[in-house]
């Protein structure tokens, strides 16, 4: 049933929420630490989201240019949880 929940909860969200909870899980369940080392290309992570390679890239950019995330190559910090978390309650 969590599976089931959680699925639909996901398809719901607009993209910047389905990136925002995908960034929150990894730090949280996969990685456990913020920073976290995204081990994951681009392509990878659009089509766990549901888009375009492009469109990773300019919400994380949006992230970046809104403080909320800072990116290092593969290093993610999140600088800002709690807007971060806002973005993925909001869609």
């Amino acid at each position: 049933m969590n599976y089931f929940v959680r699925l639909v909860n996901y398809v719901q969200h607009q993209l910047p929420g389905r990136l925002a909870n995908t960034i929150i899980y990894l730090s949280n369940q996969v990685q456990s630490e913020n920073p976290f080392c995204l081990d994951l290309t681009k392509e990878v992570l659009a089509s766990i989201i549901g888009a375009s390679r492009e469109s990773v890239f300019r919400l994380l950019k949006s992230f970046r240019e809104s403080e909320i995330i800072n990116m290092d190559k593969k290093k993610i910090t999140i600088l800002d949880f709690k807007r971060l978390e806002e973005v993925k309650q909001k869609g």
